[in-house]
C-alpha cells in the first residue's frame, strides 16, 4: 500500500432548533452538500439515527479550509447546528475504498489536470454547468483575479463580474465559440498556466492565457489574458 495518504475528516452535525426549522432548509442544505460533492470534496452524508443531526464524511486540503466550507452550510449560516470535525489518517481500508484514501498522484497527474481544466475553458463560458450567479462567478475566480482583455485594458474582478451578470441575463446572447491547441504548464506547487486558441463567432481568433489556481480542493483562476492574433483566421 501507498504511504501517500490525505487524511480525511468526519463532520458531527448536532442540530440546535426542533426538526421543523431544520426542515425548512433542508433544501438550501442539500444544495450545499451537492456543491461540494461535485467538488470532489464530500464523500458521504446523512442523518444520524435517532435525527437530532446528520454526518459528513470530507475530504479536503486542510481542517482550516474544511471550517472555511462548513460556514458556508445554510445550517450553519442559520445557526441551526453545531459542527464538531474530526480529523483522522487512515492506516487500513477495504479495496473499494482505496481511490478516496489515496491521492495516487491524480493531483499531479497532467492530463487528468489538462481534461479539468479545458471543461472549464473558456471561461465564464459554462454558466450551465458552474452557475451564472454573482457567488457561482466568484467561486470560480482567487480574491487576487484580474485580467487584460484582448485590448490591453486591465480589468478588476468586480469589472468582470458586472460584466458577466449583464451578459448572463440578456437572452438575446449567444455564445459561439471553438477552443482548440491546449497546452498546460505547471509554473508552481498547485499553480498552472493554461493556453490555448479561441475562435468566436467563427471569426475572431485569441491566444488565452488562463493561471489556475488549486486552492481547498477546487480550481481557481488566479488570471486571464486574451491577444488577438493577427491575421488570425479559423
Amino acid at each position: 500500500m501507498s504511504n501517500n495518504i490525505r487524511n480525511l475528516f468526519v463532520v458531527v452535525l448536532s442540530y440546535k432548533v426542533p426538526l421543523e426549522k431544520i426542515d425548512a432548509f433542508r433544501s438550501a442544505h442539500l444544495d450545499f452538500l451537492s456543491n461540494y460533492y461535485a467538488k470532489d470534496c464530500f464523500i458521504a452524508s446523512g442523518p444520524q439515527m435517532p435525527r437530532k443531526g446528520g454526518i459528513i464524511i470530507a475530504k479536503c486540503d486542510s481542517k482550516d479550509a474544511l471550517q472555511e466550507i462548513l460556514k458556508q452550510d445554510p445550517f450553519a449560516s442559520n445557526d441551526l447546528a453545531t459542527y464538531e470535525i474530526i480529523e483522522f489518517s487512515p492506516t487500513k481500508w477495504s479495496k473499494e475504498f482505496e481511490s478516496i484514501v489515496f491521492m495516487q498522484g491524480q493531483e499531479d497527474d497532467p492530463n487528468k489536470i489538462l481534461d479539468e481544466l479545458k471543461s472549464r475553458e473558456p471561461i465564464f463560458h459554462h454558466p450551465e454547468k458552474l452557475g451564472q450567479t454573482k457567488q457561482d462567478i466568484e467561486n470560480q475566480m482567487c480574491d487576487e483575479f484580474w485580467e487584460v482583455g484582448a485590448s490591453g485594458n486591465v480589468y478588476t474582478k468586480q469589472d468582470v463580474i458586472e460584466t458577466l451578470l449583464e451578459r448572463y441575463n440578456d437572452p438575446s446572447y449567444q455564445d459561439i465559440w471553438e477552443a482548440k491547441d491546449f497546452a498546460l504548464t505547471k509554473i508552481a506547487p498547485d499553480n498552472y498556466l493554461l493556453t490555448y486558441i479561441l475562435i468566436q463567432e467563427k471569426t475572431r481568433v485569441t491566444r488565452r492565457s488562463t493561471l489556475w489556481r488549486h486552492i481547498h480542493g477546487d480550481w481557481k483562476i488566479l488570471y486571464h489574458q486574451g491577444t488577438i492574433i493577427d491575421g488570425g483566421s479559423a
